[in-house]
């Protein structure tokens, strides 16, 4: 009511009683009686003591009041004749509430409250049984579900689970998942800005949402989670790359001495595990040299131009013209003496799969002066960051006896720690000199490997990625994504071989891996070969999807 009055009013037989009423020192914005499902005593659950036979829990009766200008929420008890407060919570900034729910989600009591300007705040919320001992908050988490005001109402799930419908201009459904709250965005065309639970006999546990010019009644589809299964590897793995020929994993592992945690001994050191990709059981692993680390694993598709094998036959497969699915290791030599490994290693490993098991032979290895930071795919070869300087490999397959033989090298880097191609370019991201873009020329006698531009900026990259041969995305180390782009039709020299900032995403987590590809349905109907995944060191994972301008936009979004 007007002037910041609020009445607790109660129906009883034909008759609306009032219970209580308070005067709350600013305008009410947003109230709720969604109902806990059971009381927390002092913070904490006892769910050591088991409950009396045939008892139910008496759930903690109380009102959650969003006010105007103070930016706070305020937590009263009904119990109380004039409406007590329980807790005061102060949101911060500028933004008021405009909307507040209490829900259980898997056993948690949660306070949920939407904003003005389409952020959602969560905490866990406890609400002790004695009156006199003042309600509690802790877990506070903000999200951005849109830009509009946020309207929160709950319902059931299919699986018979509460959930919480936020409408907005970017509708979503919060759900709680392995005790940890989450979010699933709602396929709709436009904004929603009222949702109530509807239930009947030709619309069973439905919803109706209500637009500025519609109301629609549908059904909420099971939520698309990602799905997480564990396999406890007792090591530590660094890199990871999938052979999908034999359906295998290849990851390169530390070891550590005494895992007490798994009841076993492993040695330490540096080695490469082969995984069956449905079972993750072991079948191979190859162990390095000591003070030798791994640094880089691919999986690329090399050409054997020259292959004999023992018997002098001719033993390429003229279907693939030579070529071999391999699994490229690149590894460093870390004395500790060095402040910068000398020496390294190129391994190459082929996997080959019968009826009855899964083979893995070291086919050669190639000692390199330096670590191989990177590894990549170029023309059916090999190219390999080795410290300051870009090489690319031949591989050959001479009377049984394979090799990599080095073709070119281009200098110029101080660390070539990333590298991704496609087609004859690569995009190399240095430790120090951000973003550089990189020819291979096929059929060139001499300067196979050129630069064709560069980004003139200091950036400390974490990884890179190409979008296109124009557009190159990087991450670099102050938790930043940016995109560049290159003018390759310009008339001027200088515009060619330089790169423009195209776009700047600060995403607040700092990124360790950019790999192609999607999660679940994402990009699906678009062009999602040029979805990119993204692994930040916090644990997050994510997909950039590109929205072209020319696209019409669609119904279904």
């Amino acid at each position: 009511m007007g002037g910041g009055n609020i009445q607790y009013l109660k129906v009883s037989g034909d008759k609306i009683i009032e219970v209580s009423s308070a005067t709350l020192p600013q305008e009410v914005s947003c109230i709720s009686l969604n109902p806990l499902d059971y009381p927390e005593g002092g913070g904490e659950t006892r769910e050591d003591l088991p409950p009396p036979p045939n008892s139910k829990p008496k759930p903690a009766v109380i009102a959650v009041v969003g006010l105007w200008n103070d930016n706070t929420v305020r937590i009263l008890s009904l119990e109380s004749p004039d409406l007590k407060e329980r807790l005061s919570l102060n949101l911060g900034g500028d933004t008021q509430a405009r909307s507040v729910m209490t829900a259980t989600m898997e056993g948690k009591n949660m306070l949920l409250i939407g904003l003005g300007d389409g952020q959602l705040i969560t905490h866990e919320l406890m609400v002790p049984n004695n009156e006199n001992e003042p309600a509690s908050t802790e877990n506070r988490k903000k999200v951005s579900l849109g830009t509009q005001p946020i309207g929160l109402s709950t319902f059931t799930s299919s699986n018979k689970s509460k959930c919480v419908f936020a409408s907005s201009d970017r509708p979503t459904v919060v759900y709680s998942s392995s005790k940890k709250i989450s979010f699933s965005n709602v396929n709709f065309s436009c904004e929603v800005n009222y949702v109530c639970p509807f239930n009947c006999e030709l619309f069973p546990d439905c919803l109706a949402l209500a637009t500025e010019n519609s109301l629609t009644i549908g059904t909420i589809d099971d939520i698309q989670k990602l799905h997480i299964q564990t396999f406890k590897l007792g090591e530590g793995p660094l890199k990871i790359a999938h052979h999908p020929e034999t359906r295998t994993f290849a990851v390169c592992v530390e070891g550590k001495d005494a895992m007490a945690s798994e009841g076993k001994d492993i040695e330490a050191g540096y080695s490469v595990a082969f995984l069956d990709d449905s079972t993750f059981d072991e079948f191979h692993r190859y162990k390095l040299e000591p003070f030798e680390v791994t640094l880089s694993l691919s999986v690329v598709k090399l050409k054997n131009q020259e292959f004999v094998n023992v018997d002098g036959e001719d033993d390429m497969d003229d279907e693939n013209d030579g070529i071999g699915t391999y699994v490229a290791v690149g590894t460093a030599v870390a004395h500790p003496d060095e402040d910068e490994a000398t020496e390294g290693r190129i391994l190459i490993f082929k996997i080959l799969k019968n009826e009855n098991s899964t083979v893995v032979s070291l086919v050669t290895e190639k000692p390199t002066r330096g670590g191989v930071y990177s590894l990549c795919n170029i023309h059916d070869k090999l190219a390999a960051g080795i410290n300051s300087r870009i090489t690319l490999f031949q591989f050959r397959n001479i009377h049984g006896v394979s090799e990599l033989s080095q073709e070119a090298t281009h200098h110029g880097h101080i660390l070539a720690c990333y590298m991704k191609s496609e087609g004859d370019l690569a995009v190399v991201g240095d430790l120090m000199r951000s973003i550089s873009i990189m020819k291979f020329n096929k059929d060139a006698k001499e300067g196979k490997i050129i630069e064709v531009a560069r980004d003139y900026n200091a950036n400390w990259m974490t990884d890179v990625a190409m979008l296109d041969d124009q557009l190159y995305l990087g991450a670099e180390m102050s938790s930043n994504l940016f995109t560049l782009k290159r003018n390759s039709m310009s008339n001027i020299p200088e515009e060619k071989t330089r790169l423009q900032v195209w776009g700047e995403y600060h995403l607040g987590q700092m990124v360790n891996k950019l790999e192609r590809g999607r999660l679940g349905g994402a990009g699906e109907g678009g062009d999602g070969g040029k979805d990119v995944l993204y692994g930040t060191v916090d644990g997050a994972i994510g997909c950039i999807h590109q929205v072209r301008q020319s696209e019409e936009r669609s119904d279904e979004l």
